[in-house]
C-alpha cells in the first residue's frame, strides 16, 4: 500500500483523521468478543468506547486541514484514482455530530438493554465507522466504496432482523434505490473524467452532466428523489439502531451536497434544484407537522431538513447553510428520536430542540437561519427566502409532538440508568448549541430576524392547530397520506420479483446432473473459441 500525504505532515498527523475509525473497529471487535458476558458488562464496554470515540473526535478539531491518499491497487489506473481522505471543518463537524449521535444512543440504550444483543452493539460501531469513512472521503472513488459498504451492511442487518415479508420487500427496494445512487456516482465520475477532470469532490467538476448525476445520487439517498422512501421498522430497534439507520445514510449524502455547493454548481441546475427543494420542504414539512408520533414521522423530518439544505445551497452557493442543516439533522433528529417522556423534565429537551430548529441564535439552527437571513440583505430569490422560513417553522412545529407525548413509566428503577438516559437525550441538544457557537460566534441581525419570524409563525400555527377539530386534522392527514410512496413500492417490487423467479429457474438448471452437462458445453465453447483464435 502506498500512502501520499503533504510533506508538512508527520506520520502521527497522517494517522490522526483515522483515530476514531480505529477506535470504532476496535469497539466492534471487543463487543463481539464479549458477547457471552452479562448485559450490564456489554453496555459498560459500549459506553466506555462511545465516550472514548467522542473525545477523540472532538480532539480532531485542532488537527485540520489534513489530506491523505492511499493507493491500495497496483496499478492505479484500475480505478484511475487512489483512495483519498480529507479532514477539514466540514468533515469534522459531521464526524463530531455522528460520534455524538452514537454516544447518545448508547447512553439511552441503558433503558433498552434487553433488546440490544451483542451483534446489534457491534453493528453500532461498524456502521458509524463506515459513515465516518464516507464523511472523510475526498473523491468519488472513496465515496462510492463507502456508500456500497454501508448499503451492504444495512441489507445484511435488515435481512437478519426482518420477520414480515413486507419488511424483506422494503429492505430490497431500499437497497436497490441506494445502489442506484452508487451507480449514478460512478457514472458521474466517469463522465467528469472523460471531460478532462478527475474524481475529486474538492475541486470543480468539468462535466455538467457528470455533476448532475452526482447530485441525483445524493438526492436518491436523501429521499428527496424519490420522495421519503422509508426503511423497514423493527419494533425493538426503532429508537436505538433505527436512529442510526435513519440519520447516517442521509448525512453522508448531505456532506456530498455541502461540498458540491461549496464548489459552485452549473447555473443550469439552479432552477430545478430550487423546485426540488421547495416541493420537498412543503410535502415533508406538512407531513412532519400532521403526523402524531415523532418516531413514525422521521422520514418527513429528514426530507424537510434535506430540502432546506438544498435551498440554502442554491441560494448562497456556499457551504454554511447545507453544513448546518446536515449537522442539525443528525443532532436534533437524534434527540427527538431518542426522547421518551418519563418525567416532566424530559419535555425540556424537545422544547429546546424545537427552538433550535426554528433558528435560535448561538445554535446550529441559528447558522442555518442566518444563511437564509443573508438573502434579505443581498436581495436573494424571494421564493427561496419564504420557503426557507416556512420550512424552519414547520420543523420546529413538528418537533412539538415530542413535547406533547404521554408520560410513560421508567423501564428501570436504577438511578444509573435514569442518569444515563437523561444524559443521552440532552447531549445532542447541548452539542448543537456548542457547534453553533463554534461555527458562528456572533449571530448576525439577519439570522435573528429569521428566527423571530419563524418562531412567531410557529407559535401562531401551534395556537391554530390546537384549536382545530380533531376530525378536520384527521382529514388533512388522510389527504397528505395520498402522497405516500407505498404504491411506488408495489410497482417496483414486481420487476424485482420477476427477476428473482428468473434467478431461481436459472439456478435450477445448473443443479445436479444438469450442472455437469452445462459445464461440458461451456468447456467445448471455450476450446472452440481458442481454436478459432
Amino acid at each position: 500500500m502506498v500512502c501520499y500525504a503533504p510533506s508538512s505532515l508527520s506520520s502521527a498527523e497522517i494517522l490522526l483523521p483515522f483515530l476514531p475509525l480505529i477506535a470504532l473497529i476496535l469497539a466492534a471487535f471487543t463487543t463481539w468478543i464479549l458477547r457471552g458476558r452479562a448485559v450490564r458488562t456489554q453496555w459498560a464496554v459500549s459506553a466506555s468506547f462511545g465516550i472514548l470515540i467522542w473525545i477523540v473526535t472532538m480532539g480532531l478539531s485542532t488537527s485540520f486541514p489534513a489530506s491523505v491518499s492511499f493507493s491500495v491497487w497496483q496499478p492505479e489506473r484500475l480505478f484511475q484514482s487512489p483512495l483519498q481522505f480529507s479532514l477539514d471543518q466540514t468533515s469534522w463537524a459531521y464526524m463530531y455530530a455522528s460520534s455524538t449521535v452514537l454516544l447518545a444512543m448508547i447512553f439511552t440504550a441503558s433503558a433498552r438493554q434487553s433488546v440490544s444483543p451483542a451483534d446489534v452493539r457491534a453493528f453500532w460501531f461498524l456502521y458509524t465507522a463506515l459513515a465516518m469513512i464516507a464523511m472523510l472521503a475526498a473523491n468519488l472513488v472513496t465515496l462510492t466504496i463507502s456508500w456500497a459498504l454501508m448499503d451492504f451492511l444495512t441489507l445484511i442487518f435488515f435481512l437478519r432482523y426482518a420477520v414480515r415479508p413486507e419488511d424483506v420487500q422494503r429492505a430490497l427496494i431500499r437497497t436497490g434505490i441506494d445502489m442506484a445512487g452508487v451507480l449514478l456516482l460512478l457514472a458521474g465520475a466517469s463522465m467528469n473524467f472523460q471531460a478532462g477532470g478527475d474524481t475529486s469532490i474538492t475541486t470543480a467538476f468539468q462535466s455538467t452532466t457528470g455533476v448532475l448525476l452526482v447530485i441525483l445520487a445524493a438526492l436518491f439517498r436523501l429521499g428527496v428523489l424519490p420522495l421519503h422512501f422509508g426503511i423497514p421498522t423493527f419494533e425493538p430497534l426503532r429508537r436505538g439502531m433505527g436512529t442510526l439507520l435513519r440519520l447516517f445514510p442521509p448525512a453522508v449524502s448531505m456532506i456530498l451536497l455541502t461540498r458540491l455547493f461549496g464548489l459552485g454548481l452549473p447555473v443550469e441546475t439552479r432552477n430545478w434544484l430550487m423546485f426540488v427543494g421547495i416541493v420537498g420542504v412543503l410535502i415533508g414539512g406538512i407531513r412532519w407537522v400532521l403526523e402524531d408520533y415523532v418516531i413514525e414521522s422521521r422520514p418527513y423530518f429528514v426530507l424537510t431538513i434535506s430540502s432546506l439544505a438544498v435551498l440554502a445551497g442554491v441560494a448562497e452557493w456556499g457551504i454554511e447553510g447545507p453544513r448546518a442543516a446536515g449537522v442539525a439533522m443528525l443532532l436534533i433528529g437524534a434527540a427527538l428520536s431518542l426522547s421518551e417522556i418519563h418525567s416532566p423534565v424530559h419535555r425540556v429537551w424537545p422544547i429546546l430542540g424545537a427552538v433550535i430548529l426554528v433558528g435560535m441564535p448561538w445554535s446550529i439552527g441559528g447558522v442555518l437561519g442566518a444563511s437564509f437571513g443573508r438573502l434579505l440583505h443581498t436581495g436573494g430569490n424571494l421564493p427561496t427566502i419564504i420557503a426557507g422560513a416556512i420550512g424552519m417553522t414547520l420543523l420546529g412545529l413538528g418537533a412539538v409532538h415530542a413535547v406533547l407525548e404521554e408520560e410513560i413509566q421508567w423501564p428501570s428503577a436504577e438511578t444509573l440508568v435514569r442518569v444515563m438516559f437523561d444524559m443521552g437525550v440532552a447531549l445532542p441538544v447541548l452539542v448543537s448549541v456548542g457547534l453553533g457557537i463554534w461555527l458562528q460566534p456572533v449571530p448576525g441581525l439577519e439570522g435573528i430576524i429569521v428566527f423571530a419570524i419563524s418562531a412567531s409563525l410557529g407559535l401562531l400555527l401551534l395556537f391554530v392547530l390546537r384549536r382545530l377539530p380533531t376530525d378536520l386534522v384527521q382529514s388533512w392527514q388522510g389527504t397528505a397520506g395520498r402522497f405516500d410512496p407505498q404504491y411506488v413500492y408495489r410497482v417496483l417490487w414486481r420487476p424485482l420479483r420477476i427477476l428473482a423467479r428468473i434467478a431461481r429457474v436459472t439456478g435450477s438448471i445448473f443443479e445436479g446432473e444438469g450442472a455437469l452437462l452445462w459445464m461440458t458445453v461451456v468447456i467445448v465453447f471455450i476450446i472452440l473459441a481458442l481454436g478459432v483464435g
